[in-house]
């Protein structure tokens, strides 16, 4: 039987920014051992972007974990049930989801064989952050889920005003674990709407590939490149304390976004960086969020801005590079992660987790193209080493062909 505090609808209900930043959605049961064995329910999210397409699935099993940006929660798997409180729990920090996140479901799903008849007390509840008393609860055991294995709780849509809420309720039909992205699919809101977007959604070009680059063409056309890394535990080398004491910054991790822009005869032209006096290129054009030295906080981490509609006709070619200030290499780092999107409309059309560096200390990502036809996206991916590196403009000369 399903509990609400609020009037449910069918355009769902909004939780605003200024009055919801964090949910808790938890999973609670009471042990049962029987010849069939423990009990054993998982809680899962999972997410997709605006244009329907399954983004991933995180249950339980998985153990704890984080989303990339670290603003979805999960609080590992848990067997038995055996916990006076709740036995499983996902925490969304509504505030910090990624742009690229625009649906979001939870659920439950029995790995043990059993039903939800068979459980004792198994139930389900959503929660503010501030605010213990539930938002939603939900019995599993009733008539209607007495021989089902799995359950869709609740969907939530992002919206320019926060996210809606929209209760589903249901059991998938079918005894076994469901594939989820295929059943969650069906649930979606508005499909006629989603397909006609994705006949406009950004091509994502693969490495070494050229697509048609995607922005609003409104106002500044403006493109957004963002990288995000995640800070270093408490474990420092004795090397990091010796480079402190010097000045050298590697007790944390320090990555540098920075874009290089070229002539149409692929002569070096200009760049932009982290550092004040090079943060902003000479039309204004192109312009950095500012240095981060220690990857702390969700989101992106530091970012480009290129206006291409006010970007000097002399330049055909913007190369976005990371590289290291501190003291590592980029195998070291935790979670290095960079995309390019549209200024308008947060649409991602390139989005790499750059975690495969080993050695080097430089990454360049992406490049792009002024063509007579328009703006084309190059994805470049390619690790280097700084070391034998004397002059930058010459060393991505390369990869402007």
């Amino acid at each position: 039987m399903l509990q609400a505090s609020f009037t449910i609808n069918k355009d769902g209900h909004l939780l605003g920014y200024t009055d919801v930043q964090k949910l808790h959605c938890g999973l609670r049961w009471d042990p049962v051992e029987d010849s069939t064995g423990h009990a054993d329910l998982d809680l899962i999210y999972a997410t997709y972007d605006e244009f329907g397409r399954f983004i991933s699935v995180i249950s339980g099993k998985d153990g704890i974990k984080n989303n990339a940006a670290g603003s979805i929660y999960h609080s590992g798997d848990d067997e038995n049930g055996a916990d006076s409180h709740d036995d499983e729990r996902v925490t969304l920090d509504l505030f910090a989801i990624p742009q690229s996140i625009h649906h979001i479901f939870l659920g439950v799903e029995l790995q043990s064989e059993h039903t939800f008849g068979n459980i004792i007390n198994p139930s389900m509840r959503l929660s503010k952050g501030v605010d213990s008393r539930d938002m939603l609860h939900v019995t599993l055991d009733s008539k209607q889920g007495a021989n089902a294995r799995s359950f869709i709780f609740i969907r939530l849509d992002r919206n320019p005003s926060g996210w809606t809420l929209h209760v589903i309720n249901e059991y998938p039909e079918g005894h076994s674990v469901p594939e989820w992205e295929r059943v969650l699919i069906d649930h979606m809101p508005d499909k006629a709407g989603l397909e006609e977007k994705r006949a406009n959604m950004p091509i994502t070009p693969k490495q070494n590939e050229h697509a048609p680059l995607y922005y609003t063409k409104q106002a500044m056309h403006r493109i957004v490149c963002g990288l995000s890394w995640d800070e270093r535990g408490e474990k420092h080398r004795l090397s990091d304390k010796l480079n402190e004491r010097k000045g050298i910054n590697s007790a944390t991790f320090d990555l540098d976004l920075t874009c290089l822009m070229y002539d149409a005869d692929g002569e070096y032209y200009d760049y932009v960086t982290s550092l004040a006096e090079h943060a902003v290129d000479e039309s204004g054009a192109v312009y950095h969020s500012g240095d981060d030295t220690s990857g702390v906080g969700a989101g992106d981490d530091e970012q480009i801005f290129v206006e291409l509609a006010n970007l000097p006709e002399d330049i055909h070619h913007v190369v976005f590079v990371v590289d290291m200030k501190s003291e590592h290499t980029l195998g070291e780092i935790y979670s290095p992660h960079i995309r390019l999107f549209d200024g308008m409309s947060g649409r991602v059309q390139l989005d790499v987790t750059f975690d495969q560096g080993g050695n080097n200390n430089a990454y360049i990502f992406a490049r792009v193209k002024r063509t007579p036809d328009g703006w084309v996206l190059h994805n470049i991916t390619r690790y280097i080493n700084t070391a034998g590196i004397e002059d930058w403009g010459q060393a991505l000369a390369p990869y402007l062909n």
